[in-house]
């Protein structure tokens, strides 16, 4: 090739947003980081992550401690509101208000008690309901209108159930209470049509003999339910007549993360387990679909079992993304995202947000801006593109991976001569190392950018066997967005 200024460039490298195995591999995906925090990739580009800042409402202020679950509802008439639960009270947004609409016994749950909530039309009364639980306190349910009350079940001596889901015609319970004893591998479900009938009709309660652990969540797939144990996935099929519900076991010596780390998407389930992501269309078999990630999420995720089930997962359908967040070694929040864009290749794609200690343990998708639960006192924060934020400094930083010199040069080592970028942005420091990323040296600190995209050329003399590029900006007014790197060098030595 014809050299440039007596050197050649190493490689170009273009930022992707996650890994997709049918593009040419001169783009970059971003799992190719070998370190990354508060960075998202889309559209070829790499830009510091939104913020999050109270633009939603001030909130739940007076409402407990920390939310719980923020959970979007309409009821039959197609009124819609956005509910939010925290320690002890519930409340309900309509139009940027928060309305108090706490009733029922009262509830003493915290993070530690995950919300679980079910929402279906009961066919005995033709209300569209919303029912929550936290495996502590009682059922409760609500219609869209008034106050949430105490759900009826009849069924003797009922405190509480860990999950509760809506089958086809029916409401099911799992992990129940009964009395101060919980029955952990228990379901009830009740009669066709009516969810407060659990003893009469075509009601029922069976127990999943060869299941493993204690039954964490359920969610419909297709014309099953699927009920996720600490350790297995078990089928329940609706086949009528007298026996009515049929249970199958598919998967076991399976360690599910935590109750809400399961997102239905286009006909399958997302899971986050302890070892990995999977992919579970009903059927015996489990598909990976986040090897790309894996090393770095196992290296990453906290060993503690009581942090382990304080991850959560949201699916935002507008934007076409899966969010998982899970509670790090380093007690900091880590954020994976998968972007599919509709296609089965999508699945490949994955990017990851770093430091999210901003959010506590409640998200969900409101409209197409992701909406999470903050502690201290309760608010509600919604991702912004705007640059302020209510944390301070916020640690940003996005690695290239350690370029090396290439074989047909044969040389041991490379001086490494120039850096290109392509960058826009307010502010953005650039750094290098030849030590795979044990220590850095700057190469520009605090480079003024503009709001067009612009190519930026800085200039060093260093020899080493690789080189690695950290673009890094910390202040919370500052942000850079990036879609080109190269570095040119030339040989440094004899092999």
């Amino acid at each position: 090739m014809k050299s440039r200024l007596g050197y050649v460039p190493e490689d170009a490298i273009y930022p992707f947003k996650g890994v997709n195995y049918l593009i040419p591999p001169i783009q970059l995906q971003s799992n190719y980081s070998p370190d990354v925090r508060n960075m998202i990739f889309e559209d070829h580009v790499g830009a510091k992550a939104p913020l999050f800042n109270t633009e939603l409402a001030v909130g739940m202020n007076g409402g407990g401690t920390n939310c719980l679950a923020l959970i979007p509802f309409e009821d039959v008439a197609g009124t819609s509101s956005f509910v939010g639960i925290s320690d002890s009270k519930e409340w309900k947004n309509v139009s940027g208000t928060w309305t108090n609409i706490t009733g029922g016994t009262a509830r003493t749950g915290d993070v530690d008690n995950p919300i679980h909530y079910a929402i279906g039309m009961d066919g005995s009364d033709s209300v569209r309901y919303l029912y929550i639980v936290n495996g502590k306190d009682t059922l409760k349910r609500w219609d869209g209108s008034g106050n949430f009350a105490d759900a009826v079940t009849g069924i003797t001596n009922f405190t509480t159930c860990k999950t509760v889901a809506t089958y086809r015609d029916r409401l099911v319970l799992g992990n129940v209470k009964i009395s101060s004893t919980f029955e952990p591998l228990n379901i009830y479900w009740t009669t066709a049509g009516d969810f407060t009938d659990f003893t009469s009709g075509t009601a029922g309660i069976a127990t999943l003999a060869d299941a493993q652990g204690e039954i964490l969540a359920m969610a419909p797939l297709g014309d099953q339910l699927v009920i996720y144990t600490t350790s297995s996935i078990i089928l329940m099929t609706d086949i009528s007549g007298d026996v009515t519900m049929s249970f199958q076991t598919i998967v076991k010596d399976f360690e599910l993360l935590s109750s809400r780390s399961i997102v239905t998407l286009q006909g399958v389930h997302l899971i986050a387990s302890t070892q990995g992501f999977y992919q579970f269309d009903g059927t015996r078999l489990l598909r990976r679909v986040g090897e790309v990630i894996e090393p770095d999420y196992r290296e990453k995720l906290s060993t503690t079992r009581l942090e382990q089930t304080r991850s959560h997962a949201f699916h935002d359908e507008r934007r076409t993304k899966v969010y998982w967040f899970i509670r790090g070694a380093d007690n900091l929040g880590i954020g994976y995202v998968l972007d599919y864009n509709g296609e089965e290749s999508g699945l490949n794609r994955w990017s990851k947000v770093g430091d999210v200690s901003t959010v506590n343990s409640a998200g969900v998708s409101d409209l197409d801006t992701p909406v999470f639960g903050k502690s201290g006192p309760i608010k509600t924060m919604k991702q912004t593109s705007d640059i302020t934020n209510e944390t301070g400094t916020i640690t940003t930083y996005w690695d290239s991976k350690d370029f090396v010199i290439p074989e047909r040069l044969l040389s041991e080592n490379a001086r490494w001569v120039e850096v290109e970028l392509q960058m826009k942005g307010t502010q953005v420091s650039v750094d290098y190392s030849i030590d795979a990323g044990d220590s850095f040296t700057a190469l520009k600190a605090d480079e003024t950018l503009t709001s067009t995209w612009t190519l930026y050329k800085y200039y060093l003399d260093t020899v080493s066997r690789t080189i690695r590029i950290r673009l890094k900006e910390d202040a919370k007014s500052k942000t850079f967005d990036f879609r080109f790197l190269r570095v040119w060098l030339r040989p440094g030595g004899a092999r």
